[in-house]
């Protein structure tokens, strides 16, 4: 029986497009599989040579989950694959498989003692002591399959696996895993801007929407725009920005926390400029970032056009600072509203467009759209 469906309502050009993305998304990821035993995971985990990365470790299984683990473990179930990256120090980060490993090494080493069991309730409040020895030799002697990552796969990519097939139940929100994989003092200057008072007051968001720390990712978006910004190119304004804003995001924060540690000046510079920013806009726009209607979001297209586009106007010409160009024959024009739209809003065309839309409209130029 044939599989198709119909014709593809896609032309050519955009099929050859999308092929090509998944092309190269395919050649981030690189690996090997290795068997381990339990002995080994325990001993290494316990050393801290295979570590648990800051992002996960608020992380953490009930005790019902580990004794269902543990008890999955001893009757020979099929265990989930642990990703590993091995780090400058020769040491592996656990990418996946964090809470697993955990579990295996406290009830080895630290006589966790075992909650309610479904198949094996003669067990229930057994440590890993109680067991027959030959039991014990069994269960170290098990092994589970690793993915060792290849040296070279990115602090982006590896968290992004960590939020797509980790099999804790809790997922972190970008905001939370940058935090623990990237610190530093850019990382830190975005907490500190998205609580800054006049962001607040000009970003009404929901509390969801707060407690998921959106004003921080809107805040380290202006970041890495305004600063990789190459003022010599409008085909590639973003240096290495490839459709996927939050490898840029993360590249750009790991390189950005290494120079402020050389260069603290940077810190300071970073701050003036999204203030001044914030200070113009308040200025220039009557709804701030807001849509007319005044919802409770501020979607991120709309947000960006607004404060990346007015950055780079006042990079251009800070004039505008003291005569604050009129808006009112462009602002929520058609023609802003399709530049603004979400439909395919990460790609590169979509991104030059409507941040040159705000840009360009601010210095009076024709070029824009």
């Amino acid at each position: 029986m044939s599989t198709e469906l119909g014709k593809s309502t896609k032309d050519k050009e955009s099929r050859a497009l999308a092929e090509s993305q998944i092309l190269e998304a395919s050649n981030l990821v690189r690996f090997n599989v290795i068997d381990y035993s339990i002995e080994h995971l325990v001993n290494k985990v316990a050393s801290e040579e295979y570590y648990v990365p800051e992002y996960q470790r608020e992380f953490t299984w009930d005790k019902n989950k580990k004794s269902r683990f543990i008890e999955s473990v001893m009757i020979g179930l099929p265990i989930p694959f642990v990703f590993f990256w091995q780090d400058e120090e020769g040491n592996f980060e656990i990418v996946d498989g964090s809470q697993r490993l955990r579990t295996l090494e406290e009830f080895v080493n630290r006589d966790f003692r075992l909650g309610k069991l479904n198949i094996l309730p003669m067990s229930k409040g057994f440590r890993y002591r109680d067991f027959l020895e030959s039991r014990r030799r069994k269960f170290l002697s098990q092994s589970i399959r690793g993915i060792l990552l290849a040296n070279d796969t990115s602090t982006s990519t590896r968290t992004e696996m960590f939020n797509r097939i980790n099999t804790g139940g809790s997922k972190a929100n970008e905001a939370e895993v940058r935090r623990g994989a990237l610190p530093g003092p850019v990382t830190d200057l975005v907490v500190e801007l998205a609580t800054n008072e006049q962001f607040v007051e000009m970003t009404p968001i929901s509390q969801s929407l707060v407690d998921k720390r959106e004003r921080e990712e809107l805040v380290v978006r202006f970041l890495a725009y305004t600063s990789r910004y190459d003022p010599n190119s409008d085909t590639h304004m973003f240096t290495g920005y490839k459709d996927r804003p939050r490898e840029f995001i993360y590249e750009y924060l790991e390189s950005a926390n290494k120079a402020a540690e050389v260069s603290p000046q940077i810190i300071d510079e970073l701050r003036v400029r999204f203030k001044t920013t914030l200070s113009f806009v308040s200025e220039a726009f009557p709804n701030k970032f807001q849509k007319p209607n005044l919802a409770r979001q501020i979607p991120r297209a709309r947000y960006e056009a607004i404060a990346i586009g007015s950055a780079l106007a006042i990079q251009e010409n800070a004039a505008i600072i003291r005569n604050v160009p009129d808006i009112s024959d462009w602002m929520d024009s058609p023609d802003f509203t399709t530049a603004t739209t979400s439909d395919g809003a990460n790609t590169k065309s979509r991104l030059h467009g409507r941040i040159n839309y705000v840009r360009y409209n601010l210095l009076g130029r024709a070029d824009n759209g």
